[in-house]
């Protein structure tokens, strides 16, 4: 048994990084299988790079902002440019490093520079995850509506999914406000693989329970998180939107609402850092079902990502450097 343990845990941990590579690798072959259609991307006008790296850079602020509110409730003042470094920090963290490691350098930093304990703050970071995956299956909620109001068109499952994973995270956001702290799970080194899950599960569950009612007693707080978070899937709403009519596709808003909903939702499933290749493969698809081909669908949404590492790699070293500056 300790065999296969010791046999599978490097294959769990490095996983991610393989799923990254195959998924970039893919994207490659595929503009090289289609050497045609690289004329579109010679002719990418600049004006769209631009207009999309300013999106990109709302959207950090946007994630810098969610962390002032957190940290504000925890009795810490951070500005706005702590909070945007903050947040190109972490985002790049996220793509550089596996299993999310933007979170941890938020962590540290605000350890280190404010004295605020880990357990705070990644217990209420893990429940902005689940604020940020509700708003956005409500918008895909009210999305699927305006398709058929406006279309006349409706995709059943699409639907489906969106309402049950609103109502889910809805139910659960409510419920646990009831649920006393789970007790001590740390866990015996000696028990079971299952019993050793079980447990890090419970502690997980433990963790949001008590991020949620940090967040949840502070009224103004969760209005405000609830507000970027609108906010924030409005910029990515037109990161998406651009991105496409970057290479000609007109999409009606509406469609790429629908677009940035399942983007939003795919990126925060931990199977690659910041859900990078899975959201991609998920916008391709369902940019087939607006009429798009899949070509245009690969390429608008490479440019989407491709815009995303860049910004997030190019703020996150400058602020990288001044915030060090400041810790040491």
């Amino acid at each position: 048994m300790k065999g296969i343990k010791a046999l599978l845990l490097p294959v769990c941990r490095y996983s991610p990084l393989l799923l990254v590579a195959v998924s970039v690798g893919g994207g490659v072959w595929y503009v090289y299988a289609h050497p045609a259609e690289l004329a579109s991307v010679r002719g990418l006008s600049l004006g769209w790079l631009a207009l999309l790296f300013c999106l990109s850079a709302a959207k950090i602020a946007c994630m810098g902002s969610f962390t002032k509110v957190i940290v504000r409730s925890l009795g810490i003042a951070l500005g706005f440019w702590e909070g945007f470094g903050l947040a190109a920090l972490s985002a790049m963290g996220n793509y550089l490093t596996p299993f999310r490691g933007g979170a941890a350098v938020r962590a540290v930093y605000l350890k280190s520079k404010h004295g605020l304990s880990y357990p705070l703050f990644l217990s209420t970071l893990s429940v902005l995850y689940l604020i940020t995956l509700a708003t956005s299956a409500a918008l895909g909620v009210l999305a699927m509506l305006a398709l058929h109001l406006r279309f006349g068109f409706v995709d059943l499952a699409l639907l489906s999914f969106f309402l049950a994973l609103f109502f889910l995270l809805a139910a659960f956001l409510v419920v646990i406000k009831t649920i006393p702290r789970l007790p001590n799970s740390s866990g015996d080194q000696d028990a079971s693989a299952f019993r050793r899950f079980v447990w890090r599960l419970m502690s997980l569950a433990d963790s949001v329970i008590e991020g949620w009612r940090t967040i949840s007693t502070h009224r103004g707080a969760l209005l405000r998180l609830l507000t970027l978070s609108v906010l924030n899937s409005g910029v990515t709403l037109l990161m998406i939107h651009f991105s496409f009519a970057a290479f000609g596709a007109r999409l009606p808003l509406v469609e790429s609402l629908v677009l940035s909903s399942l983007f939003m939702i795919s990126s925060m499933i931990p199977l690659t850092p910041s859900g990078l290749g899975v959201a991609e493969v998920v916008l391709v698809l369902a940019s087939r079902g607006f009429g798009v081909g899949e070509t245009l669908g690969v390429f608008s949404t490479g440019l989407n990502r491709t815009v995303m590492v860049l910004s997030s790699i190019v703020w996150g070293t400058l602020f990288s450097y001044i915030m060090g500056q400041r810790v040491t």
